[in-house]
Formats: C-alpha cells, sequence, structure tokens
C-alpha cells in the first residue's frame, strides 16, 4: 500500500480545470457574476472555480438513488477493527514533497460510533485502508468533519489507485486550519492533476461522495455534484482502494499544532 503523496499546484496557483458540469450548486466561471454550469477544457489551465455547497443534510446515494450499500463501515466498536483495516506504521522518513506524516496506529481511535484520528504537533498522525471497500468501479460515500487546527495538517478522503499509478483525492483540506475549502484532486499520468474547490463549513458534518466509471468520475458533497470529468487520460482503470488519512505538511505552516478529524461512516456502492 503506497502512502500519501501530493501533487504540487502549479506555481502560479493555477490548476488543471476540471471538464465539468456541477449541478445543483452556485458557480462562478469567473466570466460572470451570475451562477452557470461550468465548461471548462480538460487541458486549460486556470484558477479552480469556487463551489458553495448548500445543505448539509442529503447524500448522494439518496438523491442519485444508488440503492443498498455493498459495503458498509459504521465504527460500532470498541477500536478500528483491523480484519477489514490496514492501519499505517510509519516513521515519517524520505518521503518526496513536502509531506512527512508519522504514523502509527494508536493516533486512531474509535468511541461512540465515531473514529478520531488525531495529528500531534511533532507529526505523529494516522492513515488507514479499507479493505472491504476496494473495487475497480463504484461510489464511495463518507460523513466527515475536521476541527480548526494547523494548516499543516491534510484531512484527506481517497481512493489510491492499486495496479496502475492514480489518485483521486475526493475530499482534501490543504493549507486551511478553518477548515473552510476543500478540493477535489484527480492525480494521473505523469504529474498532472485535476482540481475542484468547495466552499463549506468542515467543522460540521458533511457527506463525501465519489462515483468512478469506465468513463467518468464524479464528486458530490451533501447530494451535489462538484467535480465532473470524461477525460479518458484520467479515469483510473485498476482496482482502488478507499482511504482516511490525516497528513502532515510542516511546511505549510510557521507554527506547528496539532489537528484532527472525524468519520462517522463510509459506504460502498454498485457503480
Amino acid at each position: 500500500m503506497r502512502q500519501s503523496r501530493r501533487l504540487a499546484v502549479c506555481a502560479a496557483g493555477t490548476a488543471v480545470a476540471v471538464g465539468a458540469v456541477v449541478t445543483g450548486i452556485a458557480v462562478s466561471d469567473g466570466s460572470s457574476s451570475k451562477a452557470s454550469k461550468i465548461g471548462y477544457s480538460d487541458n486549460a489551465a486556470r484558477q479552480a472555480a469556487p463551489v458553495t455547497a448548500q445543505a448539509a443534510d442529503g447524500t448522494a446515494a439518496a438523491r442519485y438513488k444508488w440503492g443498498k450499500p455493498l459495503r458498509a463501515e459504521n465504527f460500532n466498536g470498541k477500536a478500528v477493527n483491523k480484519k477489514d483495516w490496514e492501519l499505517y506504521e510509519d516513521p515519517g522518513k524520505n518521503k518526496p514533497g513536502g509531506e512527512k506524516t508519522k504514523r502509527r496506529p494508536s493516533q486512531a481511535k474509535v468511541k461512540n460510533g465515531i473514529l478520531t484520528i488525531t495529528g500531534l504537533a511533532n507529526g505523529w498522525s494516522e492513515g488507514m485502508a479499507w479493505h472491504k471497500g476496494i473495487r475497480k468501479y463504484g461510489r464511495w460515500e463518507t460523513r466527515v468533519r475536521a476541527a480548526k487546527g494547523c494548516g499543516c495538517y491534510h484531512p484527506v478522503l481517497l481512493l489510491w489507485g492499486e495496479s496502475k499509478p492514480a489518485e483521486v483525492d475526493y475530499m482534501e483540506d490543504i493549507q486551511d486550519p478553518n477548515r473552510t475549502h476543500p478540493n477535489f484532486f484527480l492525480h494521473y499520468g505523469n504529474d498532472q492533476q485535476l482540481q475542484q474547490q468547495v466552499r463549506v463549513d468542515l467543522t460540521k458534518w458533511h457527506t463525501f461522495a465519489v462515483e468512478v466509471t469506465s468513463t467518468q468520475v464524479n464528486g458530490y458533497v451533501d447530494g451535489k455534484r462538484w467535480f465532473h470529468t470524461t477525460k479518458s487520460a484520467a479515469i483510473p482503470r485498476g482496482t482502488l482502494a478507499p482511504t482516511i488519512q490525516l497528513d502532515w505538511f510542516p511546511g505549510d505552516s510557521r507554527t506547528h499544532t496539532g489537528g484532527n478529524m472525524q468519520v462517522d461512516w463510509i459506504k460502498l456502492y454498485k457503480a
């Protein structure tokens, strides 16, 4: 199992724009003050458009009638079920880029049906992969929140591509101590990526979902689609492993304090 990496956004602060159609959410395309659907060219470079999510009580599964989940993890036990989850152990040395997370299972706790991953000021945190959620194509949905904390800590919900280099970060909050603008990153090819950003208060519960098929990738927040691409080169073709990570990038903050993220549940649906 590979562990967390984050490919850098272009130095100018831009990213490869999503070939996106955002439904049911107000979006500005930068050329008009009116809400609109976006239809960016997949190979164009421009600022990722902000998206504002609304009601925090919906799910993509309910809105789009995904049916019963194939698998579900509700964290009802007294600890993380190690039969279903791989807990990372890593001293944090020799990692590429700015990610220096030191991982140990003791940083992940389960209590009252909630998983809490706690990151310490010195970089000790945790990440974990859900064995039962591994699938080539599917729909994954997770209820999550993250407390305000050091911008050096990045709460991440992602799918790792195991048989071909791919990474689908369907919620990653970076350099954001207030937890207000998580991103969707779809990494592919030779350090290429598609990106979108949404404005939500991550200190409150929200559901983030991702749908991967042979022809498209979609991202959802609280039942509303905010990321979409049909770019063939960007679509993962191998097995995908869902993981939950709290990553440490010490270079993202002058001072280092702690951080945490909590997960209520994660579910897998057939695509």
